[in-house]
């Protein structure tokens, strides 16, 4: 049978653990199949924190999720926990958020209320609209780490209700997660995701949740691959820090295979997935991946060996903080001219549309966000191992404040050929433009911009849990009169 190595890793956390929250004491008598008391979880959790609430978030939900799988899995059943969901349900949560829904229906199951139809609407590439925000379908895209979780739930709801569409949705959500990973299925982690919410321990316990679930229901040689390669991974990992949601220990028991014989995967060369302006191509050494779709997220990401640019794109000053970073956009958004053009090549790709900044942060946290109405007309094009990023803002307004950021993970940095910075060091660079060149144990990539106009901020980085993991922020800050900027990335 196949290693529940979520359920290990959680076990070696709690043995660490002085003082267990409850949910994590009711999921140990569990493992240990002893008697759960899911009373005491329901008075403690659900009637003094949740119904204090106006308004039901998914995080709310979530953990009442938690709640009805131990009751389903305990002895005790409590009659009153059914009337409890109905009454938790007419407090305000966001209908039109599909993952809202699931939480909802799975809920109801199992309670065994009757349960309502979560309404599944996949993009034409197979990837799963994930909402935030109510009443702001513009915002809406495949959202790492969201989207692994939404699909995990979809792909075990349809096994439980044995429910052939939704299994087969799930299928297609599968099938478009492979466009989010290098030839050697690495994952581009920081693609459609926002910096505050990502943590690379998080995302790679889901990934290996994740296609552990398309294995287990599609039997496919692939997903039975990239499941072992992922397990292979996860199980390597010791993050003290990053505690493991008890949900998904939960979740994995549901997925029992015999995954003892190696398989091997096979992804193509080339992404191409224009409902979410998605295009990429992989080799073994080399992997480039672009969208001019986002909300607060990146338009790219490279890597070369072991040197990455895990993301790139514009972002309002200051440079430490991650809320003025990125475009906003989806397949609502292109329309007319900011139809964006993907198009493939023998050994690369190019991808050209409009999309518009993110508004600019507030000063203050109980002020609005200023809209700036920047919009910028970019072409990215990929071919034979170099990058080239074309750059044009439009806008009515100024362009003060605002840069072009690059996260790279790197062992050290070179500016001119003369100075060398190292991560999480004190030494900065703060000066006119000039070459770049990141450098690792086996690969190089020089970065370059082909005018003199603003000015270059390099800083080194801690490399680890803030900006995506990247150990350097090489930021270009534009003039307010600059229009149009080139930038070329090319092996060193």
């Amino acid at each position: 049978m196949s290693e529940q190595v979520i359920q290990s890793l959680y076990r070696l956390q709690l043995k660490q653990e002085s003082n267990l929250e409850l949910i994590d004491q009711q999921i140990c008598n569990w493992l240990q199949k002893k008697t759960i008391d899911t009373r005491e979880l329901v008075d403690h959790f659900v009637a003094k924190e949740m119904l204090s609430s106006t308004e039901k978030s998914i995080t709310q939900w979530k953990l009442l999720l938690k709640i009805n799988f131990l009751h389903f899995f305990s002895d005790q059943k409590l009659r009153d926990l059914a009337h409890f969901v109905r009454q938790f349900e007419r407090i305000p949560w966001n209908q039109s958020s599909q993952c809202c829904r699931l939480y909802v229906a799975f809920n109801h199951f199992l309670v065994q209320l009757p349960i309502p139809e979560v309404a599944v609407n996949l993009l034409s590439g197979g990837a799963a609209l994930i909402e935030f925000k109510e009443y702001a379908p513009w915002l809406v895209i495949p959202y790492h780490p969201d989207h692994l979780e939404f699909g995990i739930l979809l792909g075990l709801f349809s096994l439980l209700l044995d429910r052939l569409d939704l299994k087969k949705k799930f299928i297609e959500i599968a099938h478009w997660q492979k466009n989010l990973l290098d030839a050697k299925a690495n994952p581009f982690f920081s693609l459609y995701s926002q910096e505050e919410k990502h943590c690379s321990f998080q995302m790679m316990l889901l990934y290996t949740l994740f296609f552990k679930c398309a294995a287990f229901l599609t039997k496919e040689e692939d997903f039975i691959a990239l499941y072992q390669h992922f397990s292979s991974r996860l199980s390597q990992l010791t993050r003290k820090s990053e505690k493991i949601d008890p949900l998904w220990v939960i979740v994995e028991s549901f997925f029992e295979f015999d995954s003892s014989q190696k398989s091997n995967f096979k992804l193509d060369a080339k992404i191409y997935d224009p409902s979410t302006a998605l295009i990429g191509y992989r080799t073994a050494n080399q992997s480039a991946i672009c969208t001019l779709h986002g909300y607060h997220t990146g338009v790219g990401c490279l890597n070369h060996f072991d040197v990455e640019i895990v993301n790139y794109g514009p972002q309002y000053l200051p440079l430490h903080d991650c809320k003025g970073f990125g475009i906003e956009g989806n397949h609502l958004s292109d329309q007319g001219i900011r139809q964006p053009f993907l198009q493939t090549h023998s050994s690369g790709f190019s991808i050209k549309g409009c999309v518009r900044m993110v508004d600019q942060p507030a000063q203050k946290s109980n002020e609005p966000e200023l809209f700036r109405g920047i919009w910028i007309e970019l072409s990215q094009r990929y071919e034979l191992g170099k990058m080239e990023i074309d750059a044009t803002f439009l806008s009515l307004d100024s362009r003060d404040n605002v840069a072009f950021c690059f996260f790279v993970k790197a062992q050290s940095c070179l500016i001119n050929g003369e100075i060398t910075l190292l991560p999480n060091q004190l030494n900065h660079y703060r000066g006119s433009v000039a070459q770049i060149e990141v450098k690792g144990e086996e690969g190089s990539l020089k970065i370059d911009l082909d005018t003199s106009q603003g000015s270059l901020h390099l800083l080194p980085l801690e490399g680890k849990h803030r900006y995506w993991g990247a150990s350097f922020l090489i930021a270009y800050l534009l003039k307010p009169e600059t229009k149009q900027c080139r930038w070329q990335i090319a092996p060193a």
